[in-house]
C-alpha cells in the first residue's frame, strides 16, 4: 500500500512524503475539526495542531491498526482536549461562513441541529460525529474510542433517540409548512 510506504519512508527521515498524508488526510480532519469546533477559525488552528502531532508521534505509529483509525483516534483525542479546554467560555461563532465539509449555519435548522448534537452526553456525541457524520464503521470508532462496537452501537442509537426527542417539535413544525 503507497500510504504504508509514505509512513515508512517518513520513519526513516525523507519528510517530503509528509505533504502526501497531508493531501490525502487534510480534508476529513478539518471536517472532523469543524464538527467539534463549530467555528472555521479554530477548526484550520486545530486541524494544523492535529497534523503537527501527527507528524510529532508518527514513529509510535505500529501498524497494529489502519493509519486512518490511528489519525482519527490522535485527531479525536486532540479535539476532545480543546473541548474541554473551552468548556464555559461562550466564544464559539455558530454564525461564521463555513469552509469544505462545514454545514450551512445561517438556516436555523441547521443551528438547531449543531446546538442539539453539541448538548449530547460526550460519548454519544463523539459517536454520533465518527458514525453519522465522518461515515466510520463501529469497529474502527471502538478502536478510535477503546469501546467495544456494540458500545458504540449503543451510544449510536442512544445519541439518535436523543436527537429526535430534541428535534421533535422542530420536525413537527416543518411537517406542517
Amino acid at each position: 500500500m503507497e500510504e504504508l510506504f509514505w509512513i515508512r519512508e517518513i520513519k526513516r527521515g525523507e519528510t517530503r512524503y509528509l505533504e502526501n498524508l497531508y493531501r490525502k488526510y487534510h480534508g476529513r480532519i478539518y471536517a472532523l475539526c469543524y464538527r467539534f469546533t463549530r467555528n472555521t477559525g479554530d477548526a484550520e488552528e486545530q486541524m494544523q495542531e492535529i497534523f503537527m502531532r501527527i507528524m510529532a508521534k508518527i514513529d509510535s505509529f505500529g501498524e497494529k491498526s489502519s493509519f486512518s483509525t490511528w489519525v482519527y483516534r490522535l485527531a479525536t483525542n486532540h479535539l476532545i482536549n480543546f473541548v474541554k479546554s473551552r468548556k464555559g467560555r461562550d466564544d464559539l461563532a455558530l454564525d461564521e461562513t463555513p469552509e469544505e465539509g462545514a454545514p450551512p449555519p445561517d438556516t436555523e435548522t441547521a443551528m438547531v441541529l449543531q446546538k442539539a448534537i453539541a448538548s449530547l452526553p460526550e460519548g454519544f456525541r463523539k459517536v454520533f460525529i465518527l458514525h453519522d457524520q465522518e461515515g466510520l464503521r463501529h469497529e474502527e470508532i471502538g478502536e478510535i474510542l477503546g469501546i467495544s462496537p456494540g458500545t458504540s452501537r449503543s451510544q449510536l442509537s442512544r445519541a439518535r433517540v436523543a436527537l429526535r426527542n430534541q428535534l421533535k417539535p422542530l420536525l413537527a413544525t416543518e411537517r406542517c409548512i
